[in-house]
């Protein structure tokens, strides 16, 4: 029998970010965060791309192959030895003197109570796979995001089979849904939503004609109230 929560997250920091710019610019093709030995984070740009990177400050190419180009990022961050020189207008200096986030995007996030086991760009957005062991991994995860100065989107979740003690018969009331609740419900339960290759958030989102966080709110509270009926918590 399986247990846990299997999630996806979208973050992203709320001032500039050059490495959101290369992302909204669809460079990023691959991307790992820095490790815990210091060593750099390193991204992945199709060979087409690497020639508009050229001036980009802080990427140092390792491998060049037909398809694609591997560089290590170094140098952001809030740095002390960032320059402030009037004559300096890179943009990945002047991003970073821009930057609110207190834990940079290229670090290896520990100050999660656990660390993703997948990461990926999709447009602006980095996203973060995660295995959490209940509800509170994902909650802690979540704030200290926010806290951090991201904004946090849940993309996906997949609930395990927890073995709960609990009545075999439990009476659902569905009138404790509002009528967006329920639809944005009744679509994520069509598209697979909390399986493990459901649609993603996005998708669900046009079909209703609302924004993604809107179809992430009504899913959220929907579910969190059919819980509550669930385990009897008021």
């Amino acid at each position: 029998m399986t247990s846990g929560i299997s999630a996806r997250i979208g973050i992203q920091p709320v001032g500039r970010c050059p490495i959101v710019d290369m992302a909204k610019a669809s460079f990023i093709a691959g991307f790992v965060p820095a490790s815990n030995d210091q060593a750099d984070s390193q991204i992945l740009v199709e060979a087409r791309h690497t020639n508009e990177l050229d001036d980009w400050p802080h990427l140092v190419p390792t491998l060049r192959t037909d398809d694609y180009t591997y560089y290590r990022v170094t140098g952001f961050g809030k740095e002390e030895d960032i320059s402030t020189d009037e004559d300096d207008s890179s943009i990945g200096r002047s991003a970073c003197r821009e930057c609110d986030v207190t834990e940079c995007l290229l670090s290896t996030f520990s100050f999660l109570p656990t660390l993703p086991y997948e990461c990926f760009w999709r447009k602006e957005e980095l996203h973060l796979k995660f295995a959490f062991r209940n509800q509170d991994e994902l909650k802690t995860v979540v704030d200290r995001f926010r806290r951090a100065g991201y904004t946090v989107e849940l993309k996906h979740l997949a609930l395990g089979d927890a073995d709960l003690e609990v009545e075999s018969s439990v009476r659902i009331d569905l009138q404790s849904l509002t009528a967006r609740q329920r639809e944005a419900l009744r679509v994520a339960v069509e598209g697979e939503y909390f399986g493990a290759d459901g649609a993603d958030t996005e998708d669900l989102a046009d079909e209703l004609g609302v924004s993604a966080s809107t179809f992430s709110s009504h899913t959220r509270t929907a579910v969190q109230k059919l819980l509550r009926q669930t385990f009897d918590v008021e």
